[in-house]
């Protein structure tokens, strides 16, 4: 008797929790689909590492200035965190400083042979800013209110993607697939 009552009260609490935990052939958690206009809006895909690595002219204090102007908080950014041409400090770099130590990276055969291969792999990026402006499309959806970040493409052997306020960098070098195997060495090392 005792068994049964058990029995019982065990295939209760079972058809109890699978009706509990089940859908009930409904989908109320699936989110409603995302309306976007039929008219896609560009992003501002911009090319760092092109600035950056594409002439053979030495940057001089001149140059950092204009590369400060140009890309503000990306640029000291990149210069302490991303390529780790400057040691982490309280203080703002001076031009002097981060030219001699650009200039030192900027010689550096991986670095070089690494900027290559992308300019090599990814001369046009028209289809990366038509896929980004399809997400952006559905993030102005949700966020109204939002901007759209900047996309800035660079090189560096430290990171692969990185987010600011306004920005949202992406690593080239990351995406490379397979390549020469000094890169690939280069990119193993230093990841």
């Amino acid at each position: 008797m005792i068994h049964k009552i058990n029995s019982a009260f065990l295939l209760l609490t079972l058809i109890l929790l699978t009706y509990g935990c089940g859908q009930n052939g409904k989908d109320d958690k699936k989110p409603a689909p995302i309306e976007v206009s039929k008219e896609v809006k560009e992003v501002n895909l911009i090319r760092f590492e092109y600035d950056l690595l594409n002439n053979n002219v030495a940057p001089d204090t001149a140059k950092i200035s204009e590369l400060r102007t140009k890309y503000g908080d990306f640029f000291e950014l990149w210069c302490v965190q991303l390529a780790s041409i400057i040691p982490p400090s309280k203080r703002k770099p001076l031009d002097a400083e981060i030219a001699i130590n650009l200039n030192q990276y900027l010689k550096d055969q991986y670095i070089h042979e690494i900027f290559m291969d992308c300019k090599k792999k990814f001369t046009d990026l028209s289809w990366l800013e038509h896929d980004l402006s399809l997400v952006f499309d559905r993030y102005k959806v949700g966020f109204p209110d939002k901007k759209a970040p900047n996309i800035m493409t660079y090189i560096s052997p430290f990171s692969n993607v990185m987010t600011m306020d306004s920005t949202l960098g992406v690593g080239l070098h990351f995406y490379l697939g397979k390549i020469t195997s000094i890169t690939q060495v280069y990119n193993c090392l230093n990841t």
